[in-house]
Formats: C-alpha cells, structure tokens, sequence
C-alpha cells in the first residue's frame, strides 16, 4: 500500500514547477435549482452552477533561473504600482488570470494532477523565527478545470 503526504506534491504557473508545497486542496461544489412543482408532494431538483476552488501552502523560494520562482506567483496578486505604468494611487496593475497545476507526484512521468485557469483571490505570506518563509495561495477556478487525473 503506497500512502501520498504532502511531501509528494508540487505547484505549477504556466506549464513550470514553481514551488513544492507543504499542502494543497481543492474543493467542487454544485448548486441545486429546485424544480418541485405546485401540488407535488416530495422537492425535486437538477444540477445548477458548479463552482470549483482551492488552496495551498508553498514554501517561498526563489533561483537565479526564470524556473523555480515563487515570487512571480506572489506579484501576481500583490502587484502594487511597481513595475506599473502609473504612479497614481488606486491606479496599480490588475492582477491576470493564472494557468495552475496541483500535482501529486506518484512516480509516472506526469503524476496526478488538477490543472486550469484561477484567478489568485488571496495570499497570505508568513515569517517567523525558526519557520521558513511561506505563503498560503487561495484560487477561484474560471470555470471547469481543464484537466484532472487524480
């Protein structure tokens, strides 16, 4: 029997393996529209919206090389105004749409994984005495995710 820990999982931005992570999840949720009518007896309802999420808690590391960058993932969502072409306060750059990749590395070529377009909706970064600088990422799937083998 094989048992997967988070030591077993990366994360991805844009096709690269950005950072290896103490956790992640996701979690799918559907809404139910109700189609029970006038005099029946017993609710009936069909599938609605569906609405796909997650989270995850990476180490904050950075190389000399364009791969391995966590601190691309963190500008993304905590841009400010530098690098922006304004300097006017309330004018800084959107954040952009990300192309992610939660994977489970299980020992085949591509691992387990979740993969898909999110929007980046929080970042919390942490540092402490005697703890590695982290960050924890929450993310808003745009729709479906693209693709899943897990």
């Amino acid at each position: 029997m094989t048992y997967y820990s988070g030591a077993n999982g990366d994360f991805w931005i844009a096709g690269t393996s950005v950072a290896r992570v103490q956790k992640w999840a996701f979690n799918t949720t559907v809404a139910l529209l109700d189609t029970t009518s006038l005099g029946d007896t017993d609710a009936t309802s069909v599938y609605g919206i569906r609405n796909t999420a997650g989270s995850c808690s990476l180490f904050y590391w950075q190389d000399n090389q364009a791969q391995g960058d966590c601190s691309k993932l963190i500008r993304n969502i905590v841009q400010g105004r530098t690098g922006s072409s304004t300097t006017v306060p309330g004018k800084a750059t959107a954040p952009q749409s990300t192309s992610l990749r939660l994977r489970l590395i299980d020992g085949s070529t591509d691992g387990r994984f979740i993969r898909g377009e999110v929007l980046l909706t929080s970042a919390t970064m942490t540092m402490a005495q005697g703890d590695v600088f982290s960050a924890d990422i929450t993310f808003q799937f745009l729709g479906a995710p693209v693709e899943a083998t897990l």
